[in-house]
């Protein structure tokens, strides 16, 4: 006995196992809580809770498969997507210069070309951040050229890849994966290097590529979400130059891209040049190159993308893609350019200096401290003249008079100095077309116009027909662009000497212009309304049709308009497409605007532009006025319950809540948005539950299983549908990756954006993704924009007829779309405290560089009729003509459809203030214009909340519905009358939309809904479990052996 070994002490035994369980303990209680408290985000990561529909014995054999998914299965869905992805690209590239008929390249003996271009082996596919579309299983150039019959020379393509694992580090990348500098999956900060080959004679000739007559010269540039574009490659911070382009901007030619194009062009017979750039590239000097025989746009890609454009190469399809953007001569010669973001953004003392910042910053609390914020600004001092308004408006007034015409023509609205290199709409194929006006009328507020278009070549092809209308303009009069795009269509695929009639009509009130100053309305004025082809003589110009027309290409309606036509409720009533007759709702936002153009006026104006052309922010624009400080101030006062209360409505009487009337939501399907019944609903809510879906809307929505109000699941991006990233589908965070938005509004294809939509639908339906935060419809003010990518075109008919079509393609499946950036989210720079006032550190070649700031807002100022003609029409279309039949269940089981539904339910707000209040909380934009004026009914959500400006109670009161965040933000006033009146307003505008999607889908009158346990969930139950039996375990262990020890103390040391 005096032999045996001695157990452990108990002291020391206690003193190891005691905070061994006590850590474990709390370790899984911290754990277990703060999972359940990221629940939204664990399920958008991890997996989502399986959804359970319980049928009662009445209803269990109705039909509820309001969307027909057990027709399709994820794997149809995919394959679809893919196929029209592809039709996409091949109708989306545009084909911009074709001397020599230098394609389609002949394969018909096989062929070998020259693939230069760093971009063509790390291709542009995308951009960056929310619209980011991941990197699996994504085509790339090289292996869809080989798919139709060409093969790359593999010594140039060694080439490259020796170059780039010699310089990946050089720009922070890793030998093994340089993935593109341009581009983060992150919310960007680029590095915006622009990588090239720099000894581009050597590496031709090392490579034998004299050997291969046809080279292919590939350029790409990208764009991302929080900045823009530099237009000083000097300033672009973190950006290794290699001390060769600080006079250049980012869209324009490097000097090793100059150099790289010099020596191709010199030695290969053939020279082919694609650009890979959602945004337009400055290229004049490629159109004047006689030795740049093609040049083919083809925009971001997507995920099988490559296949359409190696289709289009070889003449599988002849290009039928127009662009949707003017691609001027210079892009820092025009009205636009001296008010947008900052030249200063990327220095590395970007804090000072800055020329778009107020002078003095606001207060603020956060946190319970105060805290200074920065107050930014823009001013669309251009006005209307944006885009192709400005460059057909300019030269119909002679503004480029004093310039030089470039060879070859004597229209000095083509100069090289400020001019254009290819119009809005301008676009070839490989063969030709005739368009000719075959009918006109004008009745009943509506103009018709059939044109007879005709495949005049000898390949197959589509054309476009795009209708721009002049109206009647006096000097003084309310502002108007020389000519604006009216409508537009597309042809089938004609064979040669084919032809089909393609009829567009466009209602008068459509092309009326908004008086800010005099009317405050929508007016038509009398007089003679031209409408323009952009095709002439079998050329297309494009936006520049006019300055071609014959009497083939225009229509022109004299008598049409006889008499001034007001749309205001005080003299000739509404526009029939309104709810409430517009007026100036922004006067109040803009009343404190203090930039001016050259001569004072507000913007600048077509009776003399240079007398009005917009200036860069001065000094005197940078002082703040008291009264701009106090209105600032005041708007965003929402960071105390003591100042949310100053926003109170007094005469709200307290609205009942937690009321039983017995009604569930499946009940309101297909139920008017102003019925009672509604109301009754929300009623029924406790002021928590109502809390939790106004609060608590971050990629999903809260589900209220007693009320029938289901878990939803929301995802972004406009460029491809995002669902759980593990879970169930592992690896499935990214489906199908469509083309860009520019390249689906190069197709000017309304039918094809429809079947996208529905194809987009469908893989929600198959996925279970019931909510798609996009399509994204803000316009192109610059080719700068980072999110450009993300968005259609610069013309708002142009994206806002697609964005219709592709979002009732998705409403058909139940998908329903967060229309965004609600609205004039043009600039990315300054418009949140991403950039400006996130301190981000990246490390260059050994070199640190840290961008650092302050919390700031972005003031946008601009006149109602810019706002309205230009950055909110886009929206206006959808929310006006998006639409979709929905079925639905009648209390015995019977179908009904509720017919031509208005589709476009949902919209996202932007981070940026329209004038001086924050969009997610500007009640002229959201209750006035938005659902007043355009009688939208649905769901309102924030972007992604940014807690020191995006404040809950406001956005409520401005009647917003729910903050897009995965946890709860603080609302400072649940109690009051006006807070509960729009918690339930928010409530019954988040069902309304839910009830008419594919959430429901399987859910029938009397159904109930019911959850099981997330993945993630279940394997937290099982570690609690785990966890609890060690310390249950441990528990008895220890007594045991206390027990033991009392019993046999001579055992224990």
């Amino acid at each position: 006995m005096d032999n045996m070994k001695k157990k452990m002490g108990m002291k020391k035994f206690l003193l190891i196992l005691v905070p061994l369980m006590v850590l474990l303990l709390g370790a899984i209680i911290a754990v277990t809580a703060v999972m359940n408290y990221f629940r939204p985000v664990m399920d958008n990561i991890l997996g989502r809770p399986p959804v359970y529909v319980n049928p009662t014995e009445e209803n269990k054999d109705w039909d509820a498969d309001y969307y027909d998914k057990e027709d399709g299965s994820k794997e149809k869905a995919d394959a679809e997507a893919e196929r029209l992805a592809e039709i996409a690209m091949e109708e989306g590239a545009v084909l911009l210069k074709n001397d020599n008929n230098a394609l389609p390249l002949d394969v018909s003996d096989g062929m070998t070309v020259n693939a230069f271009g760093w971009s063509f082996y790390y291709p542009v596919n995308g951009g960056a951040g929310a619209g980011a579309i991941g990197s699996d299983d994504l085509i790339s150039p090289e292996e869809a050229l080989a798919g139709a019959g060409i093969k790359i020379n593999e010594a140039l393509k060694e080439e490259y890849f020796e170059w780039t694992k010699a310089n990946a580090k050089t720009w922070g990348s890793s030998e093994n994966a340089p993935a593109r500098p341009t581009v983060s999956l992150g919310a960007v900060l680029a590095h915006w290097d622009v990588p090239e080959l720099d000894a581009p004679r050597e590496v031709f000739e090392a490579s034998n590529a004299a050997a291969n007559d046809t080279s292919v010269v590939w350029l790409g540039r990208s764009g991302g979400e929080g900045a823009d574009a530099p237009r000083q490659m000097d300033k672009a911070h973190g950006a290794v130059t290699f001390d060769q382009n600080a006079d250049k901007h980012y869209l324009e030619l490097t000097n090793n891209e100059e150099k790289l194009i010099e020596e191709v062009s010199s030695r290969s017979e053939n020279v082919i040049v694609v650009l890979n750039s959602p945004s337009p590239m400055e290229i004049g000097e490629l159109e004047d190159n006689d030795n740049v025989d093609a040049i083919l746009w083809v925009g971001a890609p997507g995920k099988v993308g490559y296949h359409g454009i190696a289709d289009v190469l070889v003449g599988e399809v002849s290009p039928s893609g127009r662009l949707p953007d003017t691609y001027a001569a210079d892009f820092l010669e025009n009205p636009t350019i001296v008010n947008f973001s900052d030249p200063n953004i990327y220095a590395s003392n970007k804090t000072e200096d800055i020329l778009a910042r107020y002078d003095t910053p606001l207060k603020y609390t956060k946190n319970g401290d105060e805290m200074d914020r920065s107050v930014y600004f823009v001013g669309y001092e251009e006005g209307i003249y944006n885009g192709y308004r400005w460059y057909e408006t300019a030269a119909a007034e002679g503004f480029f008079d004093d310039e030089v015409a470039p060879a070859g023509t004597t229209d000095k609205y083509y100069n090289r100095e400020n001019g254009v290199v290819y119009p809005f709409g301008a676009g070839l194929s490989y063969t030709t077309f005739s368009q000719k006006i075959v009918s006109r009328s004008y009745a009943d507020g509506v103009f018709t116009i059939a044109v007879e278009v005709k495949n005049t070549g000898s390949e197959d092809g589509k054309d476009v027909v795009q209708l721009y209308v002049e109206a009647p303009y006096t000097d003084g009069g309310i502002e108007k662009s020389k000519v604006t795009l009216a409508a537009f269509g597309k042809t089938d695929t004609l064979e040669p000497n084919d032809s089909e009639t393609v009829t567009l009509t466009v209602k008068a009130e459509d092309i009326a212009s908004y008086d800010d100053t005099a009317e405050k309305a929508y007016v038509l004025d009398a007089g003679t309304y031209t409408f323009y082809l952009s095709v002439a003589d079998e050329v297309n110009y494009g936006s520049h049709g006019w300055a071609y027309a014959t009497e083939d290409s225009k229509a022109v309606f004299a008598d049409a308009i006889s008499e001034k036509i007001v749309y205001s409720e005080d003299k000739d009533g509404k526009r029939e497409s309104d709810a409430v007759a517009a007026t100036n709702r922004f006067d109040e936002n803009m009343e404190h605007n203090n930039l001016k153009v050259k001569d004072g006026s507000a913007t600048m104006s077509r009776a003399d532009f240079a007398a009005t052309y917009p200036t860069a922010p001065a000094e005197e624009d940078r002082k703040m006025s008291a009264e701009l400080k106090e209105a600032v101030e005041f708007n965003s006062s929402f960071d105390t319950k003591e100042n949310v209360l100053r926003h109170n409505n007094e005469k709200d009487e307290m609205p009942l809540v937690d009321q039983d009337y017995g009604i569930d939501l499946i009940d309101l399907r297909g139920t008017d948005y102003d019925d009672q019944a509604w109301q009754n609903y929300v009623e029924q809510f406790t002021l928590d539950e109502l809390k939790i879906l106004a609060n608590r809307s971050g990629w999903q929505t809260e589900g209220v299983t007693r009320l029938g109000k289901p878990l939803t699941v929301e995802n972004d991006g406009p460029q491809c549908l995002k669902t759980a990233s593990l879970g169930t589908d592992l690896g499935a965070q990214y489906l199908v990756a469509f083309p860009c938005e520019v390249v689906l509004a190069a197709t000017w294809d309304q039918d094809l954006l429809y079947d996208i939509g529905r194809a987009i639908g469908e893989e929600g339906l198959q996925y279970g993704v019931n909510g798609w935060y996009a399509p994204a419809t803000n316009t192109h003010r610059t080719p700068f924009s980072g999110r450009n990518f993300e968005y259609f075109s610069e013309d708002p008919v142009l994206a806002g007829k697609l964005c219709a079509r592709e979002v009732s393609g998705a409403a058909s499946k139940g998908l329903y779309a967060f229309v965004k950036h609600f609205a004039v989210n043009d600039q990315e720079s300054y418009a949140r405290n991403l950039n400006a006032g996130a301190s981000i550190g990246i490390s260059i070649s050994g070199t640190s560089y840290a961008l650092t700031g302050d919390d700031c807002i972005l003031l946008t100022w601009a006149s109602e009729q810019t706002l309205r003609e230009i950055y909110l029409r886009s929206f206006e279309i959808v929310f006006k003509e998006a639409r979709a039949d929905v079925k639905y269940l009648d209390g015995e089981g019977n179908v009904k459809v509720l017919e031509n539904f208005r589709a476009a339910t949902a919209v996202m707000t932007s981070f940026n203030c329209i004038g001086d209040t924050w969009a997610g909380g500007n009640r002229a934009l959201i209750t006035d214009v938005l659902r007043g004026e355009w009688g939208f009914e649905g769901f309102v959500l924030t972007d992604s909340v940014r807690t020191d400006f995006m404040y809950a109670d406001q956005m409520l009161r401005a009647g917003g519905d729910a903050c897009l965040m995965s946890t709860e933000i603080p609302v400072y006033d649940l109690e009051s009358a006006t807070a509960i009146k729009c918690l339930q307003s928010s409530v019954k505008n988040i069902c309304y939309t839910v009830a008419h999607s594919n959430a429901m889908n399987g859910v029938a009158p009397g159904s109930t809904i019911s959850y099981g346990l997330a993945p993630w969930a279940i394997g937290l139950l099982i570690a609690n479990i785990v966890v609890y039996a060690l310390i249950i375990g441990g528990i008895v262990w220890i007594v045991l052996r206390s027990l033991d020890h009392r019993k046999n103390p001579e055992r224990y040391k």
